[in-house]
């Protein structure tokens, strides 16, 4: 008798098991014969539609498991809806598709055609005293356990569901090859004619071991069987606790962690392992606790609580931090041969990242090693190569706990970029001198034996070299050298860094004696200099490196920190250093990705910017770090200052002014000075007939916008207590935005509409809203010093203003907490950092406290329905621009997509791309935004707007599974069947396709990032480095390094001339400003991406594309041109007297700071032209040419006063 079967499974283990039954049937003599043929998740998405209809009209049998991803259960659905085998079985699944199971006289979908069967069911149940879900697929999903203690006679015809439920929830060869012979028996050919064995019903939670032939349901038995067989008893060395997952170890497939296991007795420790089910806590606190672990290895790769379609982040928290041990989730790559791995550049599978990495990360997991890979047949194989380096990684977190603080030896890198000695110490917006001293402080005092230097000005001149900071010195202090036969020694890969450097040591940080370590050891503390990557001085290089690596001086540092001074914990100290970003895979690092080379088995923490989610991840991904977050710099209103304050003065005199000669002198006044403030260009001079007045209003308001622009004052110092100002502030910057998920309105909404006025329709320069802001500001004080509501206060019975109240309190309560010196301390202890989100605390109070491990967001949940709104304003606006400006819609915009905006913004810029093309994303029945629909022409009352989207290297390796479904939004538009004059996507993809000779669904890819394991457009570089003559130029490097299309079927192709194509018709580019802190001149990323992009439209076009930007910082969010940014930032914070002088007090690193901006906003100029004459003739004015300004800044740090120096010279030379 032959029973044909189709199967989709999630992965290939589960199949390996199938066939094993399969075969185990057929040598048992029961005349069952079973043909099987199926697909693993991975499989089914590359099977033609009509070969699956075929395969299913043909089957007796389908099975189906773990289906959970939407594209194959809209696929499936629809399938098995129209020809359902007569035996189809689906488990833990999604609801649409297991309740499509049917077998013998049950069918799940009568429960839902006719509900009086399901209350039959629940009745009896209920008599039997069993409480079931209220929903039909929450019944279904209780069947497996409920058969083993039910029959036929209470569960009725659900009972064979039940009963093939619980043989397939045991995984075994021998209980599958019960389910087959159970499944027959419902098949109308074959009835009743098999007697299956009831399932062999394996513990919920036990402990295992690979050599033990029983499971073991204490710790006691555990402990006597580890006694009479291991040869030792448990308890004489440090334990580990490891969780591996049940199924594969009752269905045989556990030679990987037979491995691992291994490996870790191997490296003297007790390993006690066990399987939990969704819910680990019992295992842990009845066999783990008990054991004494001292760190938590989830081998699963899944949720330490919770399923994968349901995660519970907050419990799985509470517990960790109950055990305050580190927690690493290495995984087994589910749907990659170790072959696959291996050749592919980007390392892992979208859905893998999704489910095996994001999810763990959301509990405070760290290290997403690959220790094993599915095998020909689909049982994993161990890598015995990852497995060591995991097992030795173990052992060294595991040491460090166990070291007193005295023995602990911890080696703390700051950075220098560029390179040079005015940047030592340079991060995001940290004080990283002062702050280094005072985590050094606290070290000594906690035992550490640190030779504390007796201030922080002590501590950087040590570091810098003492006197060596006066204009010429050479060198940052050097601590040691690496002779080159050492140096070839501890570095297996320096043949590949010679084949770009040449032979060691190189030209960098090296002379003839060796290579230099950059730095000064103080007792069991060293605090050395990340050396320069390599490519700074000639950035070209890296641009065309067939196997870029870091420079010889580079892995010389890592390689001296680990062999030579032999650290027990390397602590990078600021935001970021080149580490992470060290070319390999993007995710799934090899032994051959560099970041894994450089640090090999050491523990790392790294102290990173809570408002840099999306590099912190890319920190903790590749260089396996445990993040510490650490708080934004304070912020207040810029206010207006010299000629701008001038300008106020004035038009409060022409108002005052009674008409005549006194009218006309303060006219005459306020258009002098709104000249010699360079104000035309924003507030544009009255046209002839224009009344007086309307400009007065015009250029009110845009003084308003100026003054109550929040900036950051100075750099955070961790440690410092923040004082009531400063706090005040931050609260003030969170008021702003509504939240309505808590109930709690923006405050001037709220206040405006006490006095029964609409905020957003009042404008800019209206008086009321003055009146409001006054009031805000008063209640604002009462809220910090907890005296609102007072007694006999209205609005303190009003909810409004109670939610209100409640999260003012809360904010200040996680604001103020001392939290990061305490998580530093406790990071290099080796204990549990709990996880957070990371985002600016105004935007996302829920990052605070900071001193957390940072982490992203669920790809699958962006984007929210809240930045769906805010988008459509935005996109709104934008198109509004573009049509006044051109006439006529837009028909292409490039855009710039991040990872940091859109974790913190849960996805404002995918969905403003999304809005752009006319498509909504709706989400899957757990929630997942995988859906999506095109909005009806008609309904969208435009065309639809083609898209170039630039997506950063880290946005791609974060969001793999946005990068598809935003290909899914452009393709559903490139093959909607509409006027092309309407649909400009289909429109340039049907010329495209002509223009070039390439197929169609080549011609709609839309999707542009970097090379796979590449970061960055390499512009900002070359505009660093001087060696560059046009934007042309700068236009080329970005499409050199920019036109890697991702999507379905594509992972990073180069395709240039694809890329030059979509350009060629893109009149606009456009990116989001989304951070208080974080300005367009802040950082050179905003330059090198969007400059980068305009340059690279304008090379192709022939002219300039406009540059727009949204400034989302604020809930009522305003498109600006490229260069009305430019000007409000040189404004509110480069001439800013408020937020430059906050910045000298910083001494050495606010001068950095200082440099940095000019810099930036060089690149500016370079990339996009954006930036006027008056700003450098400004800068040079306030900061060179005033003689005491000049002396103060030298007097801190020469070395930047001559980068600024240089700089500006070099924009002079250039016409800028």
């Amino acid at each position: 008798m032959l029973l044909r079967c189709l199967y989709v499974l999630a992965e290939g283990q589960l199949v390996h098991t199938l066939r094993r039954a399969a075969a185990l049937l057929e040598s048992t003599g029961t005349g069952l014969f079973v043909a099987l043929e199926g697909y693993t998740v991975e499989e089914l998405a590359h099977v033609d539609k009509g070969v699956l209809e075929r395969q299913l009209a043909a089957a007796d049998v389908f099975i189906g498991s773990m289906l959970n991803s939407d594209q194959e259960v809209a696929l499936l659905t629809g399938l098995l809806a129209e020809r359902r085998p007569p035996v189809t079985v689906v488990f833990t699944s999604q609801p649409e598709l297991t309740m499509l199971s049917r077998l013998g006289a049950f069918d799940a979908q009568d429960w839902v055609r006719e509900p009086n069967r399901l209350h039959a069911l629940a009745q009896r149940l209920n008599a039997s005293g069993i409480q079931i879900p209220p929903s039909p697929f929450g019944l279904l999903s209780m069947l497996p356990r409920l058969a083993y203690r039910l029959g036929p006679e209470t569960l009725g015809d659900a009972w064979a569901y039940g009963q093939a439920g619980a043989y397939w929830l045991n995984a075994s060869p021998e209980n599958w090859r019960r389910l087959l012979m159970h499944l027959a028996n419902y098949h109308p050919a074959y009835g009743g004619r098999f007697r299956p064995d009831p399932p062999i019903v394996f513990p919920e939670i036990a402990l295992w071991h690979p050599r033990a032939d029983q499971y073991f349901s204490t710790y006691t038995e555990y402990q006597e069987w580890y006694r009479q067989h291991r040869g030792q008893a448990l308890g004489e060395r440090p334990a580990v606790g490891v969780i591996v997952f049940r199924q594969y170890v009752t269905g045989g497939a556990w030679r990987h962690y037979d491995a691992v296991i291994a490996a870790l007795e191997a490296e003297g420790l007790d390993v006690v392992a066990g399987f939990g089910g969704l819910d680990n806590r019992r295992l842990i606190d009845a066999h783990f606790r008990p054991a004494g672990i001292e760190l938590l290895l989830n081998l699963t790769g899944f949720n330490l609580i919770g399923s994968m379609g349901r995660p519970q982040p907050e419990q799985a928290v509470a517990l960790l931090k109950e055990l305050d041990i580190p927690y690493l989730v290495p995984f087994p790559l589910l749907f990659q041969t170790r072959d696959q791995w291996e050749a592919d550049p980007v390392g892992l599978a979208p859905m893998q990242t999704a489910l095996q990495v994001v999810l763990p990360e959301l509990e405070g997991a760290t290290e997403p090693r690959v220790f094993a890979a599915k095998g020909d047949d689909g049982d994993f194989v161990p890598n015995l190569e990852r497995v060591q380096v995991l097992a030795r990684r173990v052992r060294r977190w595991v040491d460090l706990r166990r070291k007193t603080p005295a023995e602990r030896r911890v080696a703390i890198t700051i950075f220098s970029f560029p390179p040079d000695k005015g940047s030592v110490g340079s991060a995001a917006y940290l004080d990283v001198f002062r702050s280094l001293y005072n985590l050094l402080a606290a070290m000594a005092r906690d035992g550490y034996r640190v030779a504390l230097p007796p201030d922080a000005e002590s501590l950087m001149r040590l570091v810098l070299g003492a006197d060596e900071a006066l204009p010429g010195a050479p060198t940052i202090a050097i601590a040691d050298t690496l002779p080159v036969d050492e140096y070839r020694r501890l570095v297996p890969g320096w043949g590949r860094i010679a084949a770009n450097f040449g032979a060691p040591p190189g030209f960098i940080d090296a002379d003839w004696q060796g290579l230099r370590i950059r730095g000064a050891a103080l007792g069991n503390v060293f605090v050395g200099v990340q050396p320069g990557f390599g490519y700074e001085g000639d950035p070209m290089r890296l641009l065309f490196a067939r196997d870029a690596t870091p420079s010889h001086s580079f892995a010389a540092y890592y390689a001296w920190l680990r062999h030579c001074w032999n650290a027990d914990v390397v602590l990078h100290f600021g935001t970021h250093g080149a580490l992470e970003f060290m070319p390999g895979k993007q995710l799934g690092l090899t032994s051959g990705c560099w970041p894994d080379v450089l640090l090999g088995d050491v523990a790392h923490v790294y102290f990173y910017s809570m408002n840099n989610p999306s590099e912190a991840t890319i920190a903790k991904r590749r260089s396996y770090a445990t993040t510490v977050t650490y708080l934004s710099p304070p912020l207040r209103e810029a206010g207006l200052y010299k000629t701008l304050a001038s300008l106020e003065d004035a038009l409060a005199a022409w108002r005052q002014a009674l008409g005549g000669a006194q009218r006309e002198q303060a006219w005459e006044t306020v258009r002098a000075l709104a000249q010699e403030a360079q104000l035309d260009a924003d507030v544009k001079p009255p046209e002839s007939g224009e009344a007086a007045e309307d400009y007065i209003d015009r250029l009110s308001a845009y003084l308003r916008t100026l003054a109550e622009r929040l900036i950051p004052v100075g750099l955070h110092v961790a440690g410092a207590p923040l004082s009531a100002t400063e706090a005040a502030e931050f609260l003030w910057a969170a008021l702003q935005h509504p939240r309505p998920e808590q109930g709690v309105p923006a405050l001037p909404q709220l206040i405006a509409r006490e006095m029964g006025l609409d905020w957003d329709a009042l404008a800019p320069a209206d008086a009321r809203r003055e009146a409001i802001i006054a009031a805000g500001r008063g209640l604002l004080h009462d809220l910090v010093a907890g005296r609102f509501p007072q007694t006999g206060d209205p609005r303190g019975d009003r909810p409004e203003w109670q939610a209100l109240s409640r999260f003012a309190a809360d904010f200040l309560e996680r604001l103020k907490e001392d939290t990061e010196i305490p998580a530093l301390l406790r990071a290099i202890a080796g204990r549990y950092i709990p996880p957070a989100p990371g985002g600016d605390p105004a935007r996302v109070p829920a990052a605070l406290p900071t001193g957390r491990n940072v982490h992203a967001l669920d790809p699958n949940r962006i984007p929210s329905p809240v930045a769906v709104t805010r988008a459509q304003a935005v996109v709104q606006q934008l198109l509004e621009r573009t049509k006044a400006r051109e006439g006529r819609w837009p028909e292409t915009i490039a855009c710039v997509l991040w990872g940091t905006d859109n974790i913190k913004t849960h996805g404002e810029g995918v969905a403003q791309v999304l809005e752009l093309i006319g498509v909504r994303a709706r989400p899957d029945s757990l929630g997942r935004m995988t859906r999506l629909e095109l909005v009806p022409l008609a309904e969208l009352g435009r065309p639809r707007i083609d898209v170039v989207l630039s997506v950063s290297g880290i946005f791609r390796d974060i969001f793999p599974t946005v990068m598809e479904l935003l290909d899914r939004a452009v393709r559903l538009a490139a093959t909607a069947e509409e006027d092309p004059e309407l649909n400009y996507i289909r429109k340039h993809t049907l010329a495209i396709a002509a223009e070039l000779g390439i197929p169609h669904h080549e011609a709609a890819r839309r999707v542009f990032s970097n090379a796979p394991g590449q970061y960055g457009t390499g512009v900002n570089h070359v505009v660093e480095a001087s060696t560059w003559q046009s934007s042309e130029e700068l236009g080329a490097v970005f499409l050199e390094r920019k036109a890697y299309v991702y999507g379905d079927g594509a992972a990073g192709q180069a395709h240039p001339g694809l890329l030059a194509a979509c350009l060629r018709t893109c009149g606009t580019v456009f990116q989001n400003l989304d951070s208080t802190e974080i300005g367009l001149a802040d950082v050179d990323h905003y330059y090198e991406y969007l400059g980068g992009l305009s340059a690279a439209a304008r090379r192709v076009r022939g002219t300039a594309p406009e540059a727009l930007v949204a400034d989302t910082v604020t809930p009522d969010a305003a498109v600006r041109t490229l260069e009305e940014t430019i000007r409000l930032e040189t404004r509110t914070r480069l001439l800013n007297p408020r937020w430059y002088e906050a910045m000298l007090r910083h001494g050495y690193q606010g001068v950095h700071e200082l440099a940095t901006r000019l810099d930036n906003t060089f690149g500016w100029s370079a990339t996009a032209g954006a930036v006027e004459s008056w700003v450098y003739t400004a800068a040079a004015d306030t900061f060179l040419l005033d003689d005491e300004m000049r002396a103060r800044l030298l007097r801190h740090n020469p070395r930047a006063v001559h980068r600024m120096a240089a700089r500006l010279a070099e924009a002079r030379a250039r016409g800028f």
